[in-house]
């Protein structure tokens, strides 16, 4: 595969272009995920927020996003994995692009030491492409329900 990779985080920045560009691959490819929440997750790595910073590494093929994953840094390391990976998006339909995750995941493994975790929806078709790399379920996530949080406040 003819493929380069590319990273950003706090040292490097993101442009405008380079960051309007994610998005709009984010969102075209990732199923349910909106704009306002990937535009956060690519802030908080390149520390335009304050957080603990994280990465973005994206792969390119003739000049086109093949695929792109954000990760956080967590800042909990003795209770918690180091790094959270919040978005592993590949272009839909292209039998290359998992191909390139693979290789931005390896890479991704590599860079944080295995201090790496996501999270997964049960039915996600992802889920398998996951496993295969070596991540296991450990925990189950549980979210209080909207209902309940709109009675608090």
């Amino acid at each position: 595969m003819d493929a380069h990779t590319i990273q950003h985080n706090a040292f490097t920045g993101l442009n405008t272009r380079e960051k309007t560009a994610l998005v709009r691959f984010i969102k075209a490819n990732q199923r349910g995920t909106d704009e306002l929440s990937i535009r956060e997750a690519i802030d908080f790595a390149v520390k335009n927020r304050p957080s603990f910073g994280g990465f973005i590494l994206t792969a390119y093929r003739d000049n086109e996003t093949v695929a792109t994953l954000v990760a956080h840094c967590t800042g909990m390391e003795s209770c918690n994995t180091a790094h959270r990976l919040i978005y592993a998006v590949s272009r839909r339909n292209d039998p290359s692009a998992e191909e390139a995750m693979t290789l931005l995941m390896q890479r991704a493994v590599k860079q944080t030491r295995g201090q790496l975790s996501l999270r997964v929806e049960q039915s996600s078709d992802t889920l398998s492409f996951f496993q295969k790399l070596g991540f296991k379920p450990r925990y189950i996530e549980l979210q209080l329900d909207q209902a309940v949080r709109q009675t608090i406040n």
